[in-house]
């Protein structure tokens, strides 16, 4: 049987109702975590949806900030996967095998992709795995001409990594190749154009994602996307900073605008009969998403989850995407 890393922030039960259970400061100020009753012992995406939906209900009930948060919220900006020598920030063009297990999954998409690491690695030990994050923050996964967050100019060098990322998937053939990427946040080029407008973005970012699927699926086993997070407005670490806030204060609400252009990946997905795993319940209950998640900060700032709670959705993700030893196995 799979646990979840989550496992100490969730209290389970095997009999009763799913019920929300929070105590004021104690004698010493103590705030303690959210926790759940009721959640099934053997389902873990079950258990983390109630803990999502029990700290959302905690949010709306104004209920204190944890005290002892996970990661320390002085650590928050430093909440980033390691990526060992293969940064290709850098522009570095090398492989860095993570594992040594008999199927072998490549991770490609932008900084987006990179967050789910901590999750990736703690799965391919357990089901046999060798991984590859060809992962570059600020880069897109889908094949279109992107501006650079720097300049209003293309990103070249975004350009020349996603042709060199298929080529390393040709080479691997991998098993499994794994999409997770957010939209351009700086527009995307027509020809010498830079276009920011939603509504012109969206379909060269469809083309993009058609295309990189396309040849995705020539080379690998299987492929599969995982849906875009939502993004928060507001940066979680300056609401918690700021004055005395209760957990209502720094719940959020989606922006529409990344909402609506990560509609446009999984709509390509689907299309090109590719699955989605879609992270949204393990992050926010019925539009609402708060950025403690038991004692874990589920975001690092408005819109990368903490390599802390990756970690913790390892079991959950690597379920949904069908890399973990099964029972009968």
């Amino acid at each position: 049987m799979l646990y979840p890393a989550s496992a100490a922030l969730v209290t389970v039960t095997a009999f009763g109702a799913w019920t929300w259970t929070g105590y004021a400061a104690g004698e010493h100020g103590n705030n303690p975590p959210i926790t759940v009753a009721g959640a099934p012992i053997d389902g873990l995406h079950d258990s983390t949806v109630a803990l999502v939906r029990a700290s959302v209900t905690a949010a709306k009930d104004q209920q204190a900030v944890p005290s002892d948060l996970t990661p320390d919220l002085l650590d928050l900006r430093s909440s980033i996967a390691d990526v060992g020598d293969c940064d290709y920030e850098d522009n570095v063009r090398k492989l860095c095998p993570q594992g040594d297990g008999g199927k072998t999954v490549v991770v490609i998409g932008d900084s987006h992709a990179r967050a789910w690491i901590p999750a990736f690695n703690r799965i391919i030990d357990v089901g046999g795995w060798t991984a590859y994050y060809l992962v570059k923050p600020q880069c897109t996964a889908a094949h279109i001409s992107i501006a650079s967050l720097e300049s209003d100019g293309p990103f070249n060098d975004c350009s020349d990594f996603q042709g060199w990322v298929v080529d390393q998937v040709r080479s691997l053939h991998p098993d499994l190749v794994v999409v997770a990427s957010s939209p351009p946040v700086n527009g995307v080029f027509i020809g010498d154009t830079r276009v920011t407008a939603v509504d012109q973005v969206i379909p060269l970012l469809r083309v993009g994602y058609d295309g990189l699927f396309t040849e995705l699926g020539r080379y690998a086993g299987q492929v599969a996307l995982i849906r875009d997070v939502p993004k928060s407005p507001d940066d979680p670490a300056t609401c918690l900073s700021s004055g005395n806030p209760s957990l209502g204060d720094c719940m959020f609400e989606p922006v529409e605008r990344s909402t609506v252009l990560g509609d446009v990946a999984v709509d390509s997905a689907r299309s090109s009969g590719i699955e989605v795993v879609d992270p949204t319940p393990w992050l926010c209950y019925q539009g609402e998403c708060p950025i403690v998640i038991g004692g874990t900060l589920s975001y690092r700032d408005t819109d990368h989850i903490t390599t802390e709670y990756a970690a913790d959705l390892w079991g959950e993700l690597g379920n949904a995407l069908h890399m973990l030893p099964t029972t009968s196995e």
